[in-house]
């Protein structure tokens, strides 16, 4: 990433030190540093509002703050940043699906928090709205939304509803490892047929080394018969 901070500075590329400045974000992040991420963040976010012709920057610093301080427990905060970050709906430079897929992660981030504090109505609040956007969950989020509700039912005392969000996650998870083993069959047919193909034209190189062989040996008797004919004639 240094490499890459370098070259953007020298190249006066804004979005490049934007994207690498947000990655050194996100390691922090993805190690639950939250609050370090944040510094980070925080640190570079008007440069970020202010890229408006990508306001994806400014969308994905919202995301990581409103989750961050939501898993420090600084709800409040996490709202402000969460509810700046719905306000990009309309925004032309970002696709409505991106924007989507990271509202229904913070949903989902919010369900998790407050499963942890016992506030039932606003964990049940969170999931409706996370149902609402369910097609625009990446797999993890589906995972984490199935086990959210089985953990919402638990505590309502709801032992059916939770057993059938958990079969819901078992039969996803084997849909999922059917798409991996798919994938892997369909890679091995490829590199199957890859071989075949080299072997065919490798076969092909081979009867036309042969061929040229033979040729050139047929020749070379022709014109040996040819010397020997005239030398009798003569």
């Amino acid at each position: 990433m240094e490499d890459a901070k370098q070259f953007y500075t020298k190249t006066n590329n804004t979005n490049g030190l934007a994207e690498v400045s947000q990655m050194y974000a996100f390691v922090e992040y993805d190690k639950t540093n939250y609050a370090k991420s944040n510094a980070l963040i925080l640190s570079n976010l008007e440069t970020y509002k202010n890229i408006k012709e990508d306001q994806y920057y400014y969308m994905y610093a919202l995301f990581m703050l409103s989750s961050n301080y939501a898993h420090l427990n600084k709800l409040n905060t996490a709202h402000y940043y969460f509810k700046i970050l719905k306000s990009l709906k309309n925004d032309k430079t970002i696709s409505p699906s991106l924007h989507k897929s990271h509202v229904v992660t913070i949903n989902n981030c919010f369900v998790e928090v407050y499963l942890e504090q016992k506030a039932i109505d606003s964990v049940g609040f969170y999931l409706e709205a996370s149902k609402d956007l369910r097609h625009f969950m990446n797999s993890s989020d589906v995972k984490q939304y199935f086990n959210l509700y089985a953990d919402y039912y638990e505590q309502l005392g709801k032992v059916e509803a939770k057993n059938n969000y958990l079969d819901s996650l078992r039969i996803f998870n084997e849909k999922q490892l059917q798409k991996v083993t798919n994938a892997s069959l369909d890679i091995n047919k490829a590199l199957v047929n890859t071989d075949e193909a080299l072997l065919v034209v490798t076969e092909k190189e081979i009867l036309t080394e042969f061929g040229l062989q033979y040729l050139l040996v047929l020749l070379s008797f022709l014109v040996l018969l040819s010397h020997y004919v005239t030398r009798k004639l003569n």
